[in-house]
């Protein structure tokens, strides 16, 4: 859709002012910038493989002391987007202990 004043539309009217606007701080990309950015991107990355490895062990713990302290060597603790954490056992150990 173009506006009636002119032969730019109104979203690339404001993306032009904003290009005009921005501040000369913003553009510059000097060697050392690049450099630093690169390594918080590693150490970002380092930290976040930490952080899942970490939550890996919890959960294998976890499913390690819910098996011992019910005595069923076949649970599970397993994840999905729909229900999240959530026990899984076999249908021969379904009975109540």
């Amino acid at each position: 859709m173009r506006s009636q004043r002119g032969s730019r539309s109104v979203p690339e009217r404001r993306r032009a002012d904003l290009w005009r606007r921005r501040s000369p701080t913003s553009c510059r990309s000097t060697s050392a910038t690049a450099a630093s950015s690169a390594t918080a991107s590693i150490a970002i990355s380092t930290s976040i493989a930490s952080l899942r490895d970490g939550s890996r062990q919890v959960i294998a713990g976890l499913q390690t002391r819910y098996a011992d302290a019910t005595g069923i060597k076949s649970l599970k603790v397993r994840h999905n987007n729909v229900l999240g954490y959530f026990v899984e056992v076999t249908a021969s150990q379904r009975r109540a202990r």
